[in-house]
């Protein structure tokens, strides 16, 4: 008997030494706000694990008292269903403290999305007025002002600062409206510009400035505070709970993908948004920049940019872990080779010191002949298939030269396991309408835009015949790529697909002058 005791004291102190090493739990403690305490006698505090809700224990004695006579078991079968059953089945609480860190940064990730395309076009404005000193905003520069801590949101920089460099946001504004900006009356505000809106906004929550350059160096000064504050991660926002427009946007985004299903990954972040509520600061800059952006985005991209062109950058955390990180982004910047340092010290003249060397017997040494040594083998990296193609059409003065379409399919081995995390993903971009998109907006096809060549190898080997016709429909037969299959982003050609009986029915890339 005493034995089974001591069994049962250590199996409960493990359980709850278990429930203090998970991270769920232990992101439960710290500082919450609350109402007042305005009970009669008891000031102590519950805390839901489930719900993540505080309670005075005189709200729980008031709400018990009339039936504990009755019944009280019943108590704890309602609570069950009311909280530990729903919670569990939107998000087990051994999934949300898996994915606890990861919930939090996607919620920082569309944050800076919506404020980049927000920077974005302040700067546009700004290149219309000299005096809007505060909106020349450089997003690559204001990301190397960030501070990030983790390891995700460093990751994110990097990739947000190349992305940076390829947006070139288009003239949005119209020159126009800037000939004498100190007569821009509340009525052209109100026209379809974010800018003018973002005033209005802010001239309802704090007093506004006669001027409207002072108004607008106002907002884009808040703005950019903000970015710098989350990129660096010194802000106190959680699950947004204030305004909806973050976990729509998440929910409906392949950041769901990260999670084992779509649902659950949806559910892990509403419970997130509901438990770290009454932790985080709310902010009403957010909640007027969000409506208006996505009004932004949506009148200039339709749906193909809906979490802001930065969103992409830091949401491919899946493709990522299978070594796909540089599949759209490529980092082109030349490590500077790390040259010795040459150090002029003045040699000091140290007396040399004669050490008498016994003489060694010498071991008599097997000779061999040279000629019965074999030569040494030289190594010699293989050229893909791409690349030797391209060295013919230049070395060869050729006007074609078809890529070996059988050792091509062997430069890169696509996995089936790879094959279906990318299917999702990428098939949107195999159609029509979104190859019409990047083109129209991205140049894709041209030498500004060249498309990614292991993206239509993934197509080729793939069998996706339907998403190469589209390329072709859109783009046509000849277009430029870059070779990003052995990560030679600066290698921009011109090839020529096709698919037809001089090809035996099969595609075939060409790469012509």
């Amino acid at each position: 008997m005493v034995k089974f005791i001591l069994v049962l004291i250590l199996l409960m102190a493990f359980a709850l030494k278990a429930k203090e090493l998970n991270p769920y739990y232990s992101s439960l403690m710290g500082e919450s706000d609350f109402d007042i305490y305005q009970g009669r006698i008891e000031p102590a505090l519950f805390q839901d694990p489930y719900l993540g809700n505080d309670k005075f224990i005189d709200e729980i004695v008031e709400k018990t008292y009339p039936y504990q006579s009755i019944e009280y078991s019943l108590f704890p079968l309602e609570d069950f269903f009311k909280k530990e059953f729903t919670a569990g089945a939107l998000c087990p609480n051994e999934q949300l403290s898996e994915h606890l860190a990861f919930i939090h940064y996607a919620y920082r990730l569309i944050n800076l999305s919506y404020l980049a395309e927000a920077l974005m076009h302040y700067a546009e404005v700004s290149q219309k007025i000299e005096s809007l000193k505060n909106c020349h905003i450089d997003l690559e520069e204001l990301l190397k002002s960030c501070r990030p801590q983790n390891s995700q949101m460093k990751n994110f920089i990097k990739k947000a600062s190349f992305q940076a460099r390829q947006i070139k946001d288009e003239q949005w504004v119209k020159v126009s409206e800037f000939r004498d900006p100190n007569q821009i009356s509340k009525e052209s505000y109100q026209k379809n510009y974010l800018y003018g809106k973002r005033i209005l906004a802010l001239c309802q929550e704090k007093e506004c400035h006669q001027s409207f350059q002072d108004n607008m160096n106002q907002v884009c000064s808040l703005d950019k505070e903000l970015f710098l504050s989350i990129c660096s991660e010194q802000d106190h926002f959680w699950g947004m709970s204030w305004v909806s427009y973050p976990y729509h946007l998440l929910s409906e985004s392949h950041i769901t993908e990260n999670f084992s299903d779509s649902k659950t990954g949806q559910g892990c972040m509403r419970r997130f948004s509901e438990i770290f509520k009454d932790k985080e600061n709310k902010n009403s800059q957010l909640s007027h920049l969000y409506p208006l952006v996505q009004e932004h985005v949506k009148e200039k991209f339709g749906e193909r940019f809906i979490q802001g062109r930065l969103f992409l950058a830091g949401s491919l955390k899946k493709y990522d872990e299978q070594g796909l990180k540089d599949i759209f982004f490529s980092n082109t910047e030349k490590k500077e080779e790390s040259k010795p340092k040459v150090e002029n010290k003045v040699a000091q003249q140290v007396p040399e010191i004669k050490k008498t060397v016994m003489p060694q017997k010498k071991k008599a040494e097997l000779k061999v002949p040279a000629e019965a040594l074999p030569p040494p083998k030289k190594v010699v990296k293989r050229k893909s298939a791409f690349e030797e193609s391209v060295e013919n059409l230049e070395k060869l003065d050729l006007e074609k030269a078809q890529v070996d379409m059988i050792r091509f399919k062997y430069d890169f081995v696509f996995t089936q396991k790879l094959i279906e995390s990318l299917k999702t993903p990428l098939q949107k971009f195999m159609k029509q309408n979104s190859i019409r998109e990047m083109k129209k907006f991205d140049q894709l096809g041209t030498v500004k835009g060249p498309v990614p060549l292991l993206f239509v190898k993934y197509m080729i080997d793939t069998n996706n015949h339907q998403g190469l016709y589209n390329l072709i429909l859109v783009l046509g037969n000849k277009f430029y790529v870059k070779n990003n299959l052995e990560g030679k982003e600066n290698l921009v050609r011109q090839v020529e697909l096709s698919n037809n009986s001089e090809t035996n029915y099969k595609w075939q890339i060409t790469v012509v002058k």
